[in-house]
């Protein structure tokens, strides 16, 4: 009955206690200052480091997910193509399907300095010029 939603409520607040607590002495993957910068772009100022290191932590988690599906995207690639050796290469179109999943469209630019509108053979836009 009550006593439960009590104990329950309390056991929740003590979880969320600790949680922010270990937050104070956690190394962040993203420096304070980067955090700082964009709360500061979004126009969010707090000196709060538990607040930063939480945004932190959530904008690593977002990193780290992407990135785990970028490879995953890679290596379902590289098994179509059938590609020699077991180096995994990431490619942007791999960070693009990832980033999409997460409702983020990455756009490539309407040309590329190695494209024909460019000047350059595609074909040799990667060999040296004497």
């Amino acid at each position: 009955g009550d006593d439960e939603q009590l104990d329950y409520e309390n056991h929740e607040a003590a979880l969320i206690t600790e949680f922010m607590a270990a937050l104070d002495d956690w190394d962040a993957a993203l420096p304070d200052d980067v955090i700082d910068f964009y709360m500061q772009r979004a126009g969010f100022d707090t000196d709060d480091v538990r607040l930063k290191r939480l945004l932190a932590l959530a904008a690593q988690k977002f990193l780290t997910d992407v990135s785990s599906d970028a490879l995953l995207y890679a290596k379902i690639r590289q098994a179509k193509e059938k590609a020699k050796g077991k180096r995994v290469v990431l490619t942007v179109d791999d960070l693009s399907n990832a980033l999409q999943e997460y409702g983020v469209d990455v756009c490539k630019p309407a040309y590329f300095a190695d494209s024909s509108s460019a000047g350059l053979d595609s074909a040799n836009a990667g060999a040296a010029t004497a």
